[in-house]
């Protein structure tokens, strides 16, 4: 029989046996310490997560784009006398991703795409996960040769296909002509067009044959029919960090009575309902707050009772978690989520800088991080300042 050490035996024992030996602090004061243990360490294994990927991303500079619970392994370390053994637990991160880099002549910036094994997943943005493609009808209104014998064209694309496209999203157009196939790389631009449903497009800049260049400019004002096109999105960083959004969700909402995709549906329900009432001069914790006061139904369903599978009223809850905390970790997650809003940390899933694809976890990382202190400061007590407060109470008392 294989020996798997000390903190994998422990795992495997009755709950009972687990209590007597110690895997929390507040394990004695039953379930409400629990809860806010539990919080602790939820907002520790998040927070490792996280900082797992900011280190990845910066040493690859590429994004993820796979990113799921089988992402990360957990690793349990040898125990000091006195020490609960979960407190030892750490996220190490063993899949490195499987963004694939596309090279497009005359773009600058760099374009993944995530590996076609990647299927639909609830932790990825489906833009990462279906590409979009079609027909299309295209007119070429110009084609110029630049100074450096590079060649652009400008047109007109229409399409019945229903495409959502961001600013730095690509439009890949294979035109059909007598020379053969011709591949044209473009921005699409809709506030430019004069009809309703067509983008003015303008390819970059590319090396084009002679022979080729000479039927280009040919079909100069000549409509073209079923031209196959597909949308390349600018995935980024920004998609990790959606994907490490849902995992919050997960890690911090889902128990025996919520599931992942019921939860991550009422978040981005209360997120739009927090955005639809934005005024920058309100706090997004003040928003949250005043929400949850207005309708109970959020408390119900994204309240810190779901946090550990006891059973709490969500009447008696912030008699035990603080709901400034609350709130405080629901605007996190908020700001995780690209493209929601203003008080998204990312605009959409390609806004990340060039160089800097890591920078944007970095928010993130230090809001953890200050929650885990204060939460730290519930479980292990600041005894100077409670000596502090006695001698206060008790001067007064005297």
């Amino acid at each position: 029989m294989l020996d798997f050490g000390e903190q994998i035996n422990a795992l495997r024992k009755h709950e009972t046996a687990l209590s007597s030996e110690g895997r929390l602090f507040l394990e004695t004061y039953g379930r409400n310490g629990r809860l806010i243990e539990t919080l602790h360490l939820k907002l520790r294994l998040l927070a490792d997560i996280v900082s797992s990927v900011h280190t990845m991303v910066c040493q690859l500079q590429r994004p993820l784009l796979n990113i799921s619970p089988d992402s990360w392994q957990i690793r349990l370390g040898q125990v000091g006398r006195g020490l609960p053994f979960l407190w030892t637990a750490g996220a190490v991160l063993s899949d490195p991703g499987d963004a694939i880099p596309l090279a497009i002549e005359g773009i600058d910036l760099q374009y993944y795409l995530p590996s076609p094994a990647a299927g639909t997943s609830i932790y990825r943005p489906l833009v990462s996960s279906l590409p979009t493609r079609g027909r299309s009808s295209v007119r070429i209104r110009s084609v110029t040769t630049e100074t450096n014998d590079t060649t652009a064209v400008e047109g007109t694309f229409t399409t019945q296909e229903r495409i959502e496209i961001a600013s730095r999203d690509i439009a890949w157009l294979r035109i059909n002509l007598a020379c053969g196939d011709i591949d044209l790389y473009a921005h699409l631009e809709s506030d430019s067009a004069m009809a309703a449903g067509e983008w003015r497009f303008r390819t970059a800049t590319q090396n084009i044959k002679d022979n080729k260049l000479s039927d280009l400019k040919a079909a100069e004002g000549v409509p073209m029919r079923e031209v196959p096109f597909e949308i390349i999105p600018l995935l980024s960083s920004p998609c990790d960090l959606y994907s490490l959004a849902i995992l919050a969700i997960r890690i911090l909402l889902v128990d025996n009575t919520n599931s992942l995709p019921v939860v991550v549906d009422e978040t981005l329900s209360l997120l739009r309902q927090i955005e639809a009432g934005y005024d920058e001069t309100v706090s997004p914790e003040e928003r949250i707050s005043d929400t949850f006061n207005k309708d109970n139904r959020w408390l119900e369903s994204l309240g810190p009772q779901h946090l550990t599978f006891d059973d709490f009223a969500s009447d008696e809850i912030f008699g035990i978690i603080a709901p400034e905390i609350w709130w405080a970790i629901l605007k996190i997650i908020m700001k995780m989520l690209p493209g929601l809003g203003p008080d998204s940390e990312c605009r959409d899933y390609g806004d990340a800088q060039p160089g800097g694809l890591h920078k944007i976890f970095e928010s993130t990382m230090e809001n953890l991080d200050n929650l885990i202190l204060k939460t730290r400061s519930l479980i292990v007590s600041d005894w100077k300042s409670n000596r502090e407060i006695a001698e206060v109470i008790q001067t007064y008392l005297t």
